[in-house]
């Protein structure tokens, strides 16, 4: 199979002359497996993040605000906004840092992730009522947790070691 064609900006992968498998089987190749699936996360929520926080700034130069001065970066909202872009930063450049163990890219994944949640959270609340921040802060969590559970695997192999957790991956994947 000629696959010349296809590489690109989406970086098709293609198997080897010598008829390599596309994706590595085993335990290297979930953990490499991982290790991309959280890359593409960061990166998205990366760039996602940061485009809103500039979009936030532009609309305020194209449409400015009727009541209020204009948005600085002394205000808690935007600067909370600024440090959920810094998570996503930090995430995105430790998820491409070669040889990480897979429980160093759970809790860059787990970690990071809480950590911009939480710091959206505080930026609703610093946020005027009039805006209804709550409302603002439900869009970005559904999005961030959606996007991440379609793009992160959970690994449900290691639940049969322990009887309840067997059950609850059952029932995960009767959901699915």
């Amino acid at each position: 199979m000629n696959c010349s064609k296809l590489k690109g900006p989406l970086q098709v992968r293609c198997p080897s002359e010598s008829g390599e498998p596309i994706a590595p089987s085993g335990s290297e190749g979930q953990r490499d497996f991982l290790q991309e699936r959280i890359s593409l996360y960061a990166r998205a929520t990366l760039f996602a993040t940061a485009g809103f926080w500039l979009a936030g700034f532009a609309i305020a130069v194209l449409w400015p605000p009727r009541s209020g001065a204009m948005p600085s970066l002394g205000d808690p909202s935007i600067l909370f906004h600024l440090a959920a872009v810094a998570v996503f930063l930090v995430m995105a450049v430790a998820s491409r840092m070669r040889g990480l163990p897979e429980a160093a890219l759970r809790a860059v994944d787990s970690v990071g992730t809480i950590a911009a949640l939480w710091l959206f959270a505080c930026m609703a609340l610093s946020m005027p009522r009039d805006w209804r921040p709550e409302m603002l802060d439900l869009l970005i969590i559904s999005s961030v947790l959606l996007y991440r559970a379609a793009t992160v695997r959970v690994c449900l192999c290691r639940a049969s070691s322990n009887p309840s957790r067997l059950t609850a991956a059952r029932a995960a994947r009767s959901i699915s």
